[in-house]
């Protein structure tokens, strides 16, 4: 692993991924998709990706050639297998035959043959401007290579290749593809340990248990513990059973603050108290506070390990932002002082984004308590597409407040040209977390957010936006108030707040006018 971002509050790694999905649960079941064809334009003119319809043989070529329409040989079908992956059908072929490659990831074809690896047959998806995709197959990733479906700009064969060369690998695909997805759902088991090094006394373990795993007892309304917390931003979609170790002696200190060899010795504690750690999911681990650590709390993004160190233990807040970037959140940004046209913020390229800015809703940016908005819960799987649906067209949209259900959204997302999504939320104070004081602008108004997906490292980053024209890095201001719009000139809709309250807000979406 190697570092990434640091940040006042922990640092988190970049980690390598395991070979296969072993911290994801099964995706939820998402609708059935159709077919449509993979276009690709070059030297002006657009191709369609074209299957040969010789039967006699077990497997075909596919090439570019000139789109007919209605033609089956030219429709495709990309169909989800969970964890942002895709087995991609021709519907001449039906799921027959499988586009896929084989050893050495240097060739494709439309095979029947199911030999191999799965993930010969598996593929990811980066979203790029609008329907603009590219089609990564995840063998060629397992072997280092990470290639991409692409065609020759001269010849237009079709073949796989690292992207950087003369090919072209850009697709447009006319069905919508879902935004990436790991869900982390169900009951997972967490090991949570407060330890010390043989050379310092133990610390009292309670603080930890207490943050952790709550006071038994304790009212869910009262109860401000990480456990407890999970439970209630994923909507009661993760359950985390607990176990906890107090006062355990890992043994001698190393000569420098490091991570793994920390991981390392507090595995081998739990093994000499008769739990191994393979039998969980998490493993969380507070230290005494050490000098030599820079940090307060430490995650890898994603990962299965949280550390937090010395009276930052005693926080949950401190236990869910780096449990966030083990589910594959990155810190958190702020985006501000987009320009004024006739008095509407113009959410595009004049805005100023900062990395560390105070974002009030996202624990991810400096939130605190609050808890992980909307793009996160669809991320982690604990909302569905059917509770986040995109907007596509004029309309007003209504909001559920967060974490209530009712009839109406839990959030939308907007497809922007430049490849990231914009999500929007509406917030009502509740025990023991949303804790907003009654007339703050965070549950009085819309809040909005610019996504960016990074679905080959399984992680997302979230930027909260100040909706105000012309506003400064302070962020009190930025939700979108009722009677107040916002343009984003990157999907060419105009958001306006229409209502909100107690029982939800309305959204009015607009094409920009000229």
């Amino acid at each position: 692993m190697k570092p990434g971002l640091l940040a006042l509050v922990c640092v988190a790694f970049l980690a390598t991924l395991p070979p296969v999905d072993a911290f994801a649960a099964p995706a939820p079941s998402l609708p059935e998709a159709g077919y449509a064809p993979l276009k690709m334009t070059i030297g002006g003119e657009t191709r369609c990706l074209t299957a040969d319809g010789d039967e006699t043989k077990s497997w075909q070529y596919v090439a570019l050639k000139a789109c007919e329409d209605g033609s089956r040989l030219q429709n495709w079908k990309l169909k989800s297998i969970g964890n942002a992956r895709y087995f991609i059908f021709n519907e001449y072929f039906g799921e027959k035959r499988y586009l896929r490659t084989y050893s050495k990831a240097s060739s494709i074809a439309l095979d029947s043959d199911t030999s191999g690896y799965s993930t010969m047959r598996s593929w990811e998806v980066s979203n790029g401007a609008l329907n603009d995709i590219r089609l990564w197959n995840v063998y060629s990733r397992d072997i280092g290579q990470w290639k991409t479906l692409d065609a020759d700009p001269q010849s237009q064969s079709v073949g796989i290749s690292i992207p950087g060369g003369t090919r072209v690998d850009v697709w447009q695909y006319g069905i919508d593809m879902p935004t990436p997805q790991f869900p982390v759902a169900g009951t997972r088991k967490i090991l949570v340990m407060a330890t010390h090094f043989s050379d310092e006394t133990s610390a009292d373990s309670a603080p930890v248990r207490d943050t952790v795993l709550g006071v038994f007892g304790t009212p869910y309304y009262e109860d401000r513990s990480a456990r407890n917390y999970l439970m209630q931003a994923s909507g009661e979609r993760l359950t985390p059973n607990m176990d906890f170790l107090d006062e355990v002696d890992i043994g001698e200190r190393p000569d420098a603050c490091n991570a793994s060899q920390i991981l390392s010795a507090a595995r081998d504690a739990a093994r000499h108290r008769e739990k191994n750690p393979q039998d969980y999911d998490y493993l969380f681990v507070s230290i005494r506070q050490w000098r030599q650590c820079p940090w307060v709390g430490l995650a890898s993004v994603p990962g299965n390990w949280v550390l937090a160190q010395g009276s930052s233990a005693h926080k949950f807040w401190t236990w869910t932002h780096e449990f966030g970037h083990a589910l594959g959140f990155h810190h958190a940004r702020i985006l501000y002082g987009c320009p004024p046209r006739d008095g509407v913020a113009q959410l595009g390229g004049d805005c100023t984004t900062y990395n560390y800015g105070k974002a009030p809703t996202d624990p991810m940016g400096g939130g605190g308590a609050s808890m992980f908005p909307v793009a996160y819960q669809h991320f982690a799987g604990w909302l569905s597409d059917a509770d986040v649906p995109w907007i596509k067209h004029d309309g007003t949209y209504k909001l559920d407040p967060l974490w209530r259900r009712g009839s109406a959204a839990q959030g939308y997302r907007i497809r922007r040209s430049d490849g990231s999504v914009l999500f929007v939320e509406f917030r009502r104070p509740s025990q023991p977390f949303e804790t907003w004081w009654g007339a703050s602008p965070y549950v009085s108004g819309v809040t909005v957010y610019v996504v960016n997906y990074a679905p080959k490292a399984r992680s997302m980053t979230s930027t909260l936006v100040n909706t105000t024209p012309g506003s400064g890095r302070s962020m009190g201001d930025a939700p979108l108030l009722p009677n107040h719009s916002l343009d984003d000139t990157l999907s060419g809709m105009r958001l306006t707040v229409t209502l909100a309250h107690n029982d939800g807000a309305e959204l009015k979406v607009e094409k920009l006018p000229k």
